[in-house]
């Protein structure tokens, strides 16, 4: 009977190790921020793997702000360098106007104090070169020029996911 169970539960356990090997179906990466206070000048970086290359991707940023959040659009310069070292950037600007975010396309969800958001930021991707990206952000808003400071950012962060693979 022991034997039984024994075999039973390395069966199971065989099982949950094999799934938890398969590839994840995105990189996800998230940085701290102090709610009191963000320096501008500060850059966030994150690393996206677009290795697959018969996949397309899309790319989010995400972020959790303060409810009370008064930067509305979220002004960013995004930097991103190839797997080769070649480097391309962009200004966008992110709403953050949460009853009029509610009508677009964006993941919101409400915390205790804070907004966490979730905006689509490339759709249908495919890279010029497979490999890791290095993915550099810089909060740029002009209304933080008080001591470049932007104040109800608790964190920040930068995925991607494999939209389908051709």
């Amino acid at each position: 009977m022991i034997s039984v169970r024994r075999d039973i539960l390395w069966c199971i356990l065989s099982m949950i190790l094999l799934a938890g090997c398969s590839q994840p179906e995105s990189d996800f990466g998230y940085t701290i921020l102090n709610p009191s206070g963000t320096d501008v000048r500060d850059t966030l970086s994150y690393s996206l793997d677009m290795s697959d290359s018969t996949a397309t991707y899309t790319i989010y940023l995400c972020g959790r702000l303060s409810s009370k959040f008064k930067y509305d659009p979220l002004n960013i310069k995004i930097f991103a360098t190839s797997p080769s070292g070649n480097v391309y950037s962009e200004n966008i600007s992110l709403p953050t106007n949460v009853k009029a975010l509610k009508k677009e396309e964006v993941k919101i969800k409400h915390t205790s104090g804070a907004y966490d958001i979730e905006w689509g930021y490339r759709t249908g991707i495919k890279p010029i070169e497979n490999g890791i990206w290095k993915i550099n952000l810089l909060l740029t808003n002009s209304g933080a020029r008080d001591n470049y400071i932007i104040k109800g950012i608790h964190g920040f962060g930068a995925y991607c996911t494999k939209e389908n693979e051709q």
